[in-house]
């Protein structure tokens, strides 16, 4: 409402006095050059301070210049640093996965070396039964042989004594005969 109040204004004020009507104009845009130039003179104002003279500006300015090409530097070294810690990172990464994949070989490996081991063991428990079986039966046959050594020794000794006994036996009966018949006659 007002801007419309104001172009009727300036435009009547126009058609009266055109003279007067390109200075408030002229004015209007010198007002809004000066806002705009207040405007950056406050963002230099910010950013350099506030500044005398043209020389301490050119100061300022090649130091702002080189912290700027320190900082881009830095950034620079960033950069280069952090692609050689991501090229490590994936090294690093790889030389674990062929690790990962080494481990879970040596873990496949060991259960079949524990498959094998539990057969050995097996055939050696199976072995050591029939060793101790064998040697069970050596014994007992050892034991056996030696029995019957002695009981036939025994029956060696018994038919000897027999025999003896018989023999003696027999030569009683002659002496006990002669006797007899030396007594009879």
């Amino acid at each position: 409402m007002k801007c419309t109040t104001l172009e009727q204004s300036l435009s009547t004020l126009q058609q009266e006095h055109p003279d007067v009507a390109q200075h408030i104009a002229g004015e209007a845009s010198a007002r809004d050059e000066l806002a705009r130039v207040s405007k950056d003179l406050a963002r230099y104002h910010a950013i350099y301070g506030e500044v005398a003279d043209a020389s301490s500006l050119s100061q300022q300015l090649e130091a702002k210049d080189a912290e700027l090409r320190r900082l881009h530097l830095l950034a620079e070294q960033q950069t280069q640093a952090e692609s050689s810690l991501f090229a490590e990172v994936d090294r690093l990464s790889s030389s674990w996965e062929n690790l990962e994949q080494q481990v879970k070989k040596k873990v496949f490996d060991l259960s079949g070396f524990e498959d094998k081991l539990q057969r050995a063991l097996h055939e050696v428990c199976v072995q050591a039964i029939n060793f101790i079986c064998s040697s069970q039966y050596r014994h007992r046959k050892q034991r056996q042989r030696i029995s019957t050594s002695r009981l036939c020794a025994r029956r060696k000794w018994v038919i000897r004594k027999g025999r003896l006994w018989c023999a003696s036996s027999r030569n009683r009966e002659r002496q006990w005969n002669a006797r007899w018949r030396w007594r009879s006659t």
